[in-house]
């Protein structure tokens, strides 16, 4: 594995984790708003 697709990976790990805690984020609030209503 070289040196370029080794940083590609880890670029696309880290924007995929972002995007999973700003789901996350979005998602738990919501949920527990449903679940006071």
């Amino acid at each position: 594995m070289n040196f370029s697709r080794l940083w590609l990976h880890i670029a696309r790990s880290t924007v995929s984790f972002f995007l999973q805690a700003r789901f996350m984020m979005v998602l738990l609030p919501s949920m527990t708003m449903v679940r006071w209503v």
